[in-house]
């Protein structure tokens, strides 16, 4: 098989490389449907390695490792390379050298546009690979629909670009949660590969198909049986500061690993947070709505790794980081707040107005005196403070929090009744804090043309007419 001629243009040269299928002798043509994405292994400058199953015979159920690049990161030299690098490993059978099984330079649209990418190439992989807690991934693109799978129930949640149903799959008759993005409004390919990349941590919510029908993106998770955490903690007739540090316990740790990988939440707010199902136990929550996360990248807009972060990020973009990873602690320091005290310290009620809200998040005055505070730990308060320093690059880091007292020494908090306000009060107050911070953001600011970083770099290559 033979694709048309692809032109490409760098540095005012044209060049064309003419893209085709390559398969060895007594092998079939591999194509992207064949293979069933199981998690990443790894990833480089240009793309990602990913294991996979063959789920078409002759060797289906077999493990291999696959090679994704990314189509908008290569270069046209970049690309020569890769072709070359593909046919040496299909002519090369040595056995200190990986043995390609599959490869073709192939147009692959992978997990809903969120990736173009121009070429795969397959390796088996070694038979004793431990493949535990495999994470088991479809992704549908345009010739498929939601409908063909599943049936679309009623509303469940509610969202600046998206709606969240309940859905249940047509095959199994298993039920789902479907979150409904408008494409129109929103870019959801961030959120799409970080559900990807994290969704095998047990408290992170786990993605399981992906749909798009050019107009709309449908993600499909699990369904949240449990409710949110803060209705729960309110119904609840005993709730002691033990329990509030279980659950503080489990959020944290959640967030850390997210942290340790380079990507923040920024919206982690209650309605964020629900249980898997109806136990209470804080190991069944998980934390939900990637919308707003970001991923810690490089100025080519490439991830970056922990391993990489400290020689190859600009101290500007590592500022950002610390202040967006700060924002996710000073989330987690209200839901501690509302949990211990029983109400959200920036906010009275929904009548508050966001300016009032605001100014007393701006001041970073809250009160640890009266009510429950009374009664309290020490710790408590400590820890409260902490997380809800005005400053966020003097607030403490996840990995430190875990490492508070009022974390690692539960067992000897107070376990006496917390009290709490009416829970409608607290609810709609937690809402009008995140709403008059979600208000106070600035629209981006939109400059010439001439400003940007591409227009200003090919300007340096313009050859001088001085004379």
């Amino acid at each position: 098989m033979v694709f048309d001629e692809t032109t490409e243009v760098e540095d005012g040269d044209i060049k064309e490389i003419n893209i085709t299928h390559v398969v060895k002798e007594g092998a079939e043509k591999a194509d992207p449907s064949q293979f069933e994405l199981l998690k990443v292994l790894g990833q480089g400058s240009f793309g990602k390695v990913f294991l996979v199953r063959k789920v078409t015979p002759p060797d289906n159920n077999q493990l291999y490792a696959m090679k994704v690049l990314r189509k908008a990161t290569l270069k046209v030299r970049d690309r020569v390379r890769t072709k070359m690098e593909r046919d040496i490993l299909a002519d090369v059978n040595h056995p200190f050298v990986v043995k390609l099984h599959y490869g073709e330079l192939i147009l692959l649209f992978v997990c809903v546009c969120v990736c173009v990418c121009v070429c795969v190439c397959v390796w088996r992989c070694s038979n004793t690979l431990c493949c535990v807690s495999v994470f088991k991934q479809q992704l549908h693109g345009k010739n498929i629909l939601f409908s063909d799978g599943y049936i679309l129930k009623e509303d469940i949640g509610m969202g600046s670009f998206s709606v969240c149903k309940r859905c249940i799959h047509k095959a199994t008759n298993t039920e789902y949660a479907v979150k409904v993005i408008d494409k129109t409004n929103t870019d959801p390919s961030e959120e799409i590969e970080i559900l990807l990349r994290y969704g095998q941590h047990p408290n992170i919510i786990t993605l399981k198909d992906v749909y798009d029908n050019g107009k709309q993106v449908y993600l499909v998770t699990e369904l949240m049986r449990g409710g949110e955490l803060l209705d729960r903690i309110l119904k609840q007739k005993f709730f002691s500061e033990r329990e509030a540090s279980a659950v503080l316990h489990t959020i944290t740790k959640t967030v850390e690993y997210l942290h340790s990988q380079g990507v923040v939440h920024r919206d982690l707010k209650p309605s964020n947070i629900l249980y898997v199902d109806e136990s209470g136990n804080p190991e069944s929550l998980r934390i939900c709505d990637f919308g707003f996360a970001k991923q810690l990248r490089a100025d080519n807009g490439l991830l970056m790794t922990p391993c990489y972060t400290a020689n190859f990020v600009a101290p500007e973009v590592l500022k950002r980081q610390g202040y967006d990873e700060g924002c996710d602690i000073w989330s987690l320091g209200v839901l501690l707040y509302t949990m211990i005290a029983g109400f959200t310290p920036f906010a009275n009620g929904p009548e508050d107005t966001p300016e009032e809200i605001l100014s007393r998040i701006g001041s970073g005055h809250f009160t640890l005196t009266g009510g429950n505070w009374d009664a309290v730990s020490d710790a408590a308060k400590d820890l409260v403070s902490k997380m809800l320093h005005v400053d966020p690059h003097q607030r403490l880091t996840a990995k430190q929090v875990l490492k508070h007292l009022w974390i690692i020494q539960r067992d000897k908090l107070p376990n006496s009744q917390l009290q709490h306000q009416d829970a409608k009060l607290v609810k709609g107050a937690m809402a009008a804090t995140y709403s008059a911070l979600k208000s106070s953001q600035p629209p981006p600011e939109l400059k010439s043309i001439e400003s940007s970083f591409l227009a200003q770099r090919r300007v340096k290559k313009l050859p001088s007419t001085s004379l």
